[in-house]
Formats: C-alpha cells, structure tokens, sequence
C-alpha cells in the first residue's frame, strides 16, 4: 500500500513537470518532432517510475516511436503501467502511439528489464 502510494505521488509529481514543460512556442501547432526532442522527458519518467528499466536501453530502442502528437499520452501510460499494472499497457498504448509504435514501445519495455 506504501509503496503504491509512493508510485502514484510520484506520478502525480512527474505529470506536473510533463504540463509544465508543455508550452510551445506560437507556430509549433501541428509539426511531428523525431524522439530525440523528448530525450530529458522519456528520461526523467523512466528514471523516476519505471525501476525495473535500464533507461539508457529503452531509449535507445524506443525513441523513434515518440512524436510531439503523443509523447504525453505515452508517458502518462507508462506511469500507470507501474501504478496499475502491465495488463493495459498494450491497449493503452496503441490508442496514443498507434499499432506500429505500440509494438516499438512494448518490445524495449520487455527487452531493457534490469
């Protein structure tokens, strides 16, 4: 229960610098980045909720699946992948990254476990 708690704060924690960090600049509607623009965000979500990764692996095998269009909707999954479970996972993340990059995603989760 402890550490459930502890995982949702941090959550909690980790969406509020998601938010913040959201802002653009005017004209940046529209545009798909590559990964790489996201590299600090995918990390400091790894590193604060997904324990059991080796961050610097999933990166590496993950980055081309994140896009502007769902880099929120991605880490917002996989934070409560730790919170509730790996079940949704999958579902989940083919509705925000698409069947392609859902299948990205899940292959650098399975192969980067500690």
């Amino acid at each position: 229960m402890v550490k459930r708690h502890a995982l949702l704060t941090a959550a909690a924690c980790v969406m509020l610098l998601l938010t913040a960090s959201c802002e653009e600049p005017p004209g940046a509607e529209g545009t798909v980045d590559p990964g790489a623009d996201y590299q600090a965000r995918v990390m400091a979500v790894c590193q604060e909720t997904l324990g059991r990764i080796d961050c610097d692996c999933f990166w590496d095998k993950a980055q081309s699946a994140f896009t502007k269009a769902n880099v929120d909707g991605i880490l917002a999954t996989l934070i409560e992948r730790e919170a509730m479970g790996h079940a949704i996972t999958r579902v989940r993340l083919e509705k925000v990254a698409g069947p392609e990059n859902s299948g990205t995603l899940g292959r650098a989760l399975f192969d980067c476990v500690k």
